[in-house]
C-alpha cells in the first residue's frame, strides 16, 4: 500500500483585469515531498485536478491533467482551467451552486500514477468566475464594458494632454523667434526693397540677353565681310603680280600704255590701301558694335567697290 503524503497546497484567484473579459483560471501551487518526506526539487510531475460538487466525496463536475516542473524549493505551480481536459468544461462551472471541493492527484515520477493526494473545500469563490454565471453576471459585464470605455477615453486625454506639452514647446520656440526680429514696419520695408531688386535683375536679364542676341547676329555679318574682303585682298595681289609681269614684258616699246600701266599700278596700289582701312573699319566693328563703325563699313565698302569697277577688276 502505497504511503500517503501530504501536501501544502495554496489556491490563489487570478487578478481581475478591468480593461479585460473575466479570467477562466485559477492560479495552483503546491510543495512536492515524496515518500521520505524528502522534497522533489527541479523534477517534472504529473498532476490531475478534480471539481467536486457538494462535498469531497460529490460529483466531479470538472477534472484536468498537468505536467509541470518543481523549482529548487520543491514548488509547482499549475492554473485550474489550464490543463488538458478529462471530463467537463471549466467555463461552465456554475459556481453559484456550491460549496465547491479541489482535488489534486500528484504522481513525483511525472506519470501518472497518482500516490498523492489530497481534497479541500474551495472557501472562497472566484468572484469574476461567480459573477458570470450568477444573476450579477450582466452587471458585471456592463462595468467591464464601461471600464473599457473608460480607459479607451483616459489613453486619448493622456494622448492630448502630450500633444498639447509638444504643441507648447512649439509655441515657446516661436515666441523666442519671434522676439529676436525686427519691427512689422521694417519687416515690411525689407519685402518691399526685395520685390523692387527682384524686378530690377529681370529687367537687366532681359537686356542683355537682347544684346547677346544682336550681337551674336552682328558678329556672324562682319566675319562674313571679313572673309570676303580677305578674298578680295588675295584677288588684288594676285591682280597686280599680273600687272607688273605685263609691264617687265612690254617694256619701254610704248610711252603711252607705260604710264597707263603706272597709272593703273597706282590706282590697285591705292585700292589695296583701301582695302587695308576696311579691315581696320571692321576691326573697330568687332571691338564697339558702334553702329557709325557699321554705317562707316559701308560707306567705305561701297567706295571700294566703285573703285574696282572702275579699274575693271570687278564688272
Amino acid at each position: 500500500m502505497k504511503k500517503l503524503i501530504t501536501i501544502l497546497a495554496v489556491v490563489f484567484i487570478n487578478t481581475i483585469s478591468f480593461a479585460q473579459s473575466p479570467p477562466q483560471k485559477m492560479s495552483y501551487q503546491a510543495i512536492i515531498r515524496n515518500s521520505s518526506n524528502a522534497l522533489v526539487a527541479s523534477t517534472t510531475v504529473g498532476m490531475q485536478i478534480s471539481i467536486l460538487q457538494k462535498s469531497e466525496k460529490g460529483d466531479a463536475v470538472y477534472i484536468e491533467k498537468h505536467s509541470t516542473i518543481t523549482n529548487a524549493n520543491g514548488l509547482a505551480t499549475i492554473e485550474i482551467g489550464g490543463g488538458t481536459p478529462v471530463s467537463g468544461r471549466f467555463e461552465t462551472i456554475d459556481w453559484s451552486s456550491g460549496p465547491y471541493f479541489f482535488k489534486t492527484e500528484t504522481d513525483p515520477t511525472g506519470g501518472s500514477s497518482y500516490s498523492i493526494t489530497g481534497t479541500s473545500k474551495l472557501l472562497s469563490v472566484p468572484y469574476a468566475l461567480y459573477a458570470e454565471k450568477s444573476g450579477n453576471g450582466d452587471d458585471f459585464k456592463q462595468l467591464n464594458t464601461k471600464l473599457d470605455a473608460l480607459a479607451t477615453q483616459v489613453a486619448g486625454v493622456t494622448s492630448l494632454v502630450a500633444d498639447m506639452s509638444a504643441v507648447k514647446s512649439q509655441i515657446t520656440a516661436l515666441q523666442t523667434a519671434v522676439a529676436g526680429l525686427p519691427n512689422t514696419a521694417s519687416i515690411t520695408a525689407l519685402q518691399t526693397a526685395l520685390t523692387a531688386n527682384a524686378t530690377a535683375i529681370a529687367a537687366i536679364t532681359t537686356t542683355l540677353n537682347t544684346v547677346a542676341a544682336a550681337g551674336t547676329a552682328t558678329k556672324a555679318v562682319v566675319d562674313g565681310l571679313k572673309t570676303d574682303l580677305t578674298a578680295l585682298a588675295t584677288k588684288v595681289a594676285t591682280d597686280n603680280a599680273a600687272l607688273k609681269i605685263q609691264i617687265t614684258a612690254i617694256g619701254t616699246s610704248n610711252d603711252a600704255q607705260t604710264l597707263q600701266l603706272t597709272a593703273l599700278v597706282n590706282s590697285n596700289t591705292a585700292l589695296a590701301l583701301q582695302i587695308t582701312a576696311a579691315q581696320a573699319t571692321i576691326k573697330d566693328a568687332i571691338a564697339t558694335g558702334n553702329k557709325t563703325s557699321d554705317d562707316l563699313l559701308n560707306t567705305r565698302i561701297n567706295a571700294l567697290e566703285a573703285a574696282l569697277k572702275a579699274s575693271g577688276v570687278i564688272r
